[in-house]
């Protein structure tokens, strides 16, 4: 199974010789369009060694099971319409099948999800700042509940993976994340962030990344909640499901939260 394992997939921090980094947040985007007015950033967080053990060879048997390859990069957007390495799901018998299996599959692995989203015109207009600050400001308000939740997991570490967008935009990013690091956000101080965050990466499609494709569809998912739209195959219950929430509570504010 090893070899099957690309390397994007392990991603460790190590401090004093011993492993740290316990949590891998994996986070994309939804951009408002024609139909929806949110901005939405979004993700699963997971258990290091869940993410090895469980997702990565579970992601990997769907993925042989259906395409006879494990190579294949699972794109959501391209999945709905059925184009480009999805043509198979023209047919829906076996398009019903994969997507029960892919359910399946998802309630079999121990993540949470978590998101912000706000309506991407009332901040453009309130704001008035330049286009990358919406990320920026998505970004550091989830970054506020990812570490609530590393605190209630036992003061755990946990590092961020993004899918790599243009160089700029992930330098933004990069500098976010190195301020709040140095000056703490508005609810946790430098020397917790410090305490609670170890690296931040970006990869890109091809590096068929097994915790990226999963996070691909959870902006969608929140979306179409938000916008009452058709629950795609079920495929968006179990991220709600998921939401982080302090017993089950709080879900609006720690798991999905609007900005």
């Amino acid at each position: 199974m090893l070899d099957r394992i690309h390397h994007c997939d392990i991603l460790l921090c190590k401090v004093k010789g011993e492993f740290m980094g316990d949590y891998i947040l994996y986070l994309d985007e939804a951009n408002k369009n024609s139909t929806n007015p949110f901005f939405c950033l979004a993700g699963i967080v997971i258990r290091r060694d869940e993410y090895e053990n469980s997702l990565i060879p579970k992601v990997n048997d769907l993925k042989d099971k259906y395409f006879s390859t494990t190579s294949i990069v699972f794109h959501y957007t391209e999945m709905k319409k059925n184009i480009n390495e999805f043509k198979m799901f023209i047919d829906q018998n076996q398009r019903a099948n994969f997507w029960q299996d892919f359910n399946k599959m998802l309630s079999l692995i121990d993540f949470t999800t978590l998101g912000v989203y706000f309506d991407a015109e009332n901040f453009k207009s309130a704001y008035r700042v330049k286009h990358n600050k919406h990320y920026n400001y998505a970004f550091i308000n989830l970054l506020n509940n990812y570490m609530t939740f590393l605190r209630y997991k036992n003061q755990s570490m946990g590092s961020i993976v993004f899918e790599s967008r243009q160089w700029n935009e992930n330098a933004e990013i990069q500098r976010c994340f190195m301020h709040m690091l140095e000056c703490g956000t508005d609810i946790y101080s430098a020397k917790e962030c410090n305490e609670l965050l170890s690296t931040l990466s970006f990869f890109t499609k091809k590096d068929n990344c097994a915790g990226l494709q999963i996070a691909d569809f959870v902006p969608d998912s929140f979306i179409r909640e938000l916008n009452g739209s058709k629950n795609f195959y079920n495929v968006k219950a179990i991220f709600l499901e998921r939401l982080f929430g302090i017993e089950q509570n709080q879900q609006t504010t720690l798991g999905l939260k609007a900005l």
